[in-house]
C-alpha cells in the first residue's frame, strides 16, 4: 500500500527549519547591534547637552562681562552712574543676560534630544537590516561603524554677538541733561529779582 503526501510534509518540515535558522540569525544580527548600542545610554544623552553647556556658557560670561564694562565706562563718561539711566540700562543688561544664560540651557536639551533621536533612528535602520538579512557579522560591522559615528567628537560654531548697543545714546542722554541744567540755570537768572540800590536821595 502507497502512502501519499510524504513530499509535502518534508517540505513544510525544511521550511519550517529553514525559518528557524534565519530567526536565528537576526536575533544574533539584532544582538549584536544592542551590544554594540549600550555605549548610549541617559548619561551620555546628557553628556551631549553639557558638552554644549561648557562650550556656550564660557563665551556668553565673557560677553557679558565685556558689555558691563564698557556700559559702565560710558555711563561714568556721562556722568551718569548713578543715575536712573544706569539702573535701567544695568537692569536691561542683566535681564538680557538671564536670557541668555536661558537659551544655552535649551539648545544643550536640544543638543541631548537630538542625539537621542540620532542613535534611535540609526537602530532602527540597522535592525531592519538585520531582519532583512540575517547576517549577524555585517550587522556587527555596521553596528560598530555607526556607533563610532554617533559617539565621535561635537562640534559647536562660536557664538555671535549677543550683547549688542548696551551703551546707545548715553551720550545723547548726558548732553540732555547737561541742557537742562543750563536751561534751568538760565530760567532761574532770568526770573530773579534786579537788585535795587538802597540809596535814598533827599531832595
Amino acid at each position: 500500500m502507497c502512502s501519499f503526501g510524504g513530499g509535502g510534509n518534508t517540505a513544510a518540515s525544511d521550511a519550517r527549519a529553514s525559518e528557524d535558522t534565519r530567526q536565528q540569525d537576526v536575533r544574533a544580527a539584532t544582538g549584536r547591534i544592542d551590544e554594540t548600542f549600550q555605549r548610549f545610554d541617559e548619561p551620555f544623552f546628557q553628556n551631549r547637552g553639557q558638552a554644549f553647556t561648557d562650550f556656550a556658557n564660557p563665551q556668553v560670561n565673557d560677553q557679558y562681562a565685556r558689555a558691563r564694562q564698557g556700559l559702565m565706562f560710558a555711563l561714568a563718561d556721562g556722568g551718569l552712574t548713578r543715575s536712573s539711566v544706569a539702573a535701567q540700562r544695568l537692569g536691561d543688561l542683566e535681564r538680557d543676560y538671564g536670557q541668555q544664560k536661558i537659551a544655552v540651557a535649551d539648545q544643550a536639551r536640544g543638543y541631548g534630544q537630538q542625539a537621542r533621536a540620532d542613535v534611535e533612528q540609526s537602530r532602527a535602520g540597522l535592525v531592519q537590516q538585520a531582519t532583512a538579512t540575517g547576517d549577524a557579522a555585517l550587522s556587527g560591522n555596521a553596528a560598530m561603524n555607526e556607533a563610532n559615528r554617533l559617539g565621535g567628537a561635537q562640534t559647536f560654531s562660536p557664538l555671535g554677538a549677543l550683547f549688542q548697543n548696551v551703551a546707545a545714546g548715553i551720550g545723547v542722554s548726558a548732553n540732555a541733561r547737561a541742557a537742562d541744567r543750563v536751561r534751568e540755570a538760565s530760567g532761574a537768572r532770568l526770573f530773579q529779582p534786579a537788585q535795587t540800590s538802597g540809596r535814598v536821595v533827599n531832595r
